[in-house]
């Protein structure tokens, strides 16, 4: 917390709102993170699962054709189901 003074105030009011908004900003983009934290963490204890297959395994494919061009590697397995 920063303490300033009635003058202070009066003269700096410019300075002392924006910083004011800063910190609005920051508490309003924790908040949000607090708020998905809680979401993911609720759905892990749940035993949700992370992600549908079907969606992870398009992701995983469009993620590999991306890393390795076409004919860089002989022979591709996927990820050990688990």
């Amino acid at each position: 917390m920063i303490i300033k003074s009635s003058t202070a105030l009066c003269n700096d009011y410019s300075m002392i709102s924006d910083l004011a908004h800063e910190k609005a900003e920051q508490r309003e983009e924790t908040l949000k993170l607090r708020a998905k934290l809680e979401a993911a963490e609720t759905a892990r204890l749940s035993r949700a699962p992370a992600c549908r297959s079907k969606l992870s395994e398009k992701h995983y494919q469009s993620d590999f054709r991306h890393a390795f061009p076409a004919g860089a590697v002989s022979a591709v397995r996927p990820y050990p189901a688990g």
